[in-house]
């Protein structure tokens, strides 16, 4: 089927056919490649022209069609559409399908799509609402969201810490991250205790949430303390990666951590010394790459000296 042009995408809006157009393709889209392939179209055409008035009548098209519908793998694919050219107007029919176990984790991902477009106030309650009735794999993938809009209720927080004892290593990872996306002040001893397993890959992996966790915190002094605290355990070769990410660390959170860190770049194991210069190399914080520059320039100058003396 040939592309929609945008000459034709005027014709409809124009004539009053265009939502009709959508409508009956969206109806059909559940088994017709066809019909998906130019509903498609038909938003990129949209959005090429940039004409809010037919991509707000589009996206109302879709919505209709996704609450009259009872076919599932339709609704799936409509909120797939709607997550690519809905906006305020698609929230409240994909909070209806957050209390769906076959349709939640879709109408999750739009609407965090959609978020990023929108105030997130509104879908951020929605979202929290459910994750608070919810359970099993949709509990898992609500809490996840809560996570990424950093939703910080004291009763979302404590749902996801409450995850993080499940058994199942999918569920306790989803609960770390979770909790280090929010930054919530007060959840240190949560990241000691998991940092404690004796898994290493569960160790590992906390270890990595905890320093994400730091940078999230808003007193960035005190994140910046623990940060070091964690820099002086980490001392043993085997840790090397861990202390790269914990200086990492130490300097998004305290740029006068400088001198600090560039002494790593004398450190016996070369692992480290690679690290810690690819860090200072990427580091958004002036004072830091002009630490690191001068410290370049006075190990030149030092060599030159000494192939002088020679």
């Amino acid at each position: 089927m040939k592309r929609l042009s945008l000459f034709t995408a005027a014709f409809l809006l124009g004539t009053g056919l265009y939502a009709d157009k959508t409508s009956d393709l969206a109806e059909k889209s559940a088994n017709d490649p066809k019909a998906r392939t130019a509903l498609r179209n038909m938003a990129h055409d949209i959005a090429e022209k940039g004409d809010s008035a037919a991509r707000l009548q589009h996206a109302k098209s879709l919505v209709s069609v996704l609450e009259k519908s009872n076919d599932h793998e339709l609704k799936a694919y409509l909120i797939r559409e709607l997550q690519y050219v809905g906006k305020q107007e698609a929230v409240p029919a994909l909070v209806k399908l957050l209390s769906s176990e076959k349709l939640c984790s879709q109408a999750t991902q739009a609407l965090l799509g959609i978020a990023q477009q929108v105030s997130k106030a509104e879908i951020s309650k929605a979202i929290s609402s459910a994750f608070l009735k919810s359970s099993g794999k949709t509990a898992v993938g609500l809490g996840r969201a809560c996570g990424s809009l950093r939703i910080s209720d004291s009763a979302v927080l404590k749902k996801i810490v409450a995850l993080s004892s499940s058994s199942d290593w999918d569920v306790k990872r989803t609960a770390y991250r979770a909790i280090a996306h929010i930054g919530s002040a007060g959840y240190n001893d949560f990241f000691s205790k998991a940092i404690s397993s004796n898994k290493n890959y569960q160790k590992s992996y906390a270890l990595q949430m905890n320093f994400l966790y730091l940078r999230q915190l808003s007193d960035k002094q005190a994140a910046a303390k623990t940060c070091r605290l964690y820099i002086s355990k980490l001392q043993d070769q085997k840790n090397a990666p861990f202390l790269i990410n914990a200086l990492s660390t130490l300097i998004e959170l305290d740029s006068s951590s400088a001198d600090e860190v560039l002494k790593y770049l004398e450190h016996p194991n070369p692992r480290i010394r690679t690290g810690v210069a690819r860090v200072l190399k990427y580091s958004d914080s002036k004072a830091v790459r002009g630490a690191s520059i001068n410290r370049r320039i006075q190990h030149a100058l030092s060599n030159i000296s000494n192939l002088l003396e020679l």
